[in-house]
């Protein structure tokens, strides 16, 4: 099946990623990770979008998630995580990278922790990370000897966690344990080789199927748990970046994209990239973005 996605925003992003919906106040969430800024959309009838509230924190901002008990969120940003209030304001929590690093794409898990890839800002080979920030506020590393760790999920059950790696053109699978959070057998499960675009953000939806962002390739693909190619959803603009499911039964799939590296000749040529894409009809639907849970007086509510 092959389905074309709409633009439904007018802002043409630097490299727009992050795309999650955020069900404590009913809005999609997107950001633009280059000039550090937040969008907050309200859906209305028909995919059209209103914007809420632009934030913008004055560092790279690779993805955000709702905070239990919280009205604010926490952020992937800069060097590491903080929290953002509604009132605008930052916290930096921690910065676990060196300098000439950056947070690149994130996410909560099954039991509440963030989890967010690092990425050399020269995408050197091989020096790429993920950090967790636990509920107690630790942070770990969890991996190293990626490049663009990039879109982020879990299965269903909790027992897999998926991780593409831009840089290598792979999405890994891994066996997870929720309750400690330690990852157990790595697997490539989906390899981008000889075609454009390679694997960048990630979604699961509530059936468990992945769809990932082909970026390069301008378009979505619907996998099933096992890397079975089932569906692909069209993006009008190469730089396809991030999926995500939103709107009245979350039924909506929305795609981030950029203008990465484009020359102002360029965005002025191809109006549509950067912009936020939706698709309907596509016979699924995703679920809220899963939500931070702190314990204990260390996080600045």
């Amino acid at each position: 099946m092959i389905t074309t996605a709409s633009p439904c925003t007018e802002t043409q992003t630097v490299l727009g990623e992050g795309v999650r919906w955020d069900d404590r106040r009913n809005e999609l969430l997107s950001v633009d990770i280059l000039t550090g800024s937040l969008f907050r959309y309200r859906v209305e009838p028909a995919t059209t979008l209103t914007a809420v509230a632009r934030h913008e924190i004055g560092r790279p901002l690779g993805a955000v998630a709702p905070v239990e008990g919280d009205d604010g969120w926490v952020l992937a940003a800069g060097r590491g995580f903080a929290r953002l209030g509604p009132d605008g304001r930052l916290a930096v929590v921690a910065e676990p990278a060196p300098e000439n690093f950056r947070v690149n794409d994130a996410a909560a898990d099954p039991a509440g922790r963030f989890w967010a890839g690092v990425m050399a800002e020269d995408q050197r080979a091989g020096a790429g990370t993920v950090h967790v920030l636990a509920i107690d506020g630790t942070v770990t590393q969890a991996l190293d000897g990626l490049t663009i760790p990039n879109g982020i999920d879990w299965s269903r059950d909790g027992r897999t966690m998926y991780l593409a790696d831009s840089g290598q053109g792979l999405v890994f699978s891994f066996e997870f344990d929720a309750d400690s959070g330690q990852l157990g057998k790595r697997r490539s499960l989906i390899e981008f080789g000889g075609e454009p675009g390679v694997g960048d953000g990630l979604t699961v939806d509530a059936g468990g199927d992945l769809w990932i962002a082909l970026y390069g390739g301008g378009e979505v693909r619907r996998y099933s748990p096992d890397g079975r190619h089932k569906a692909t959803v069209k993006v009008p603009a190469p730089q396809a970046t991030s999926p995500g499911f939103g709107g009245p039964g979350l039924s909506t799939l929305f795609v981030a994209t950029a203008t990465e590296g484009y020359t102002d000749e360029q965005r002025e040529a191809e109006p549509l990239s950067g912009r936020l894409f939706c698709a309907r009809g596509i016979k699924a639907n995703g679920l809220p973005a899963r939500r931070f849970q702190p314990r204990g007086e260390w996080w600045p509510r």
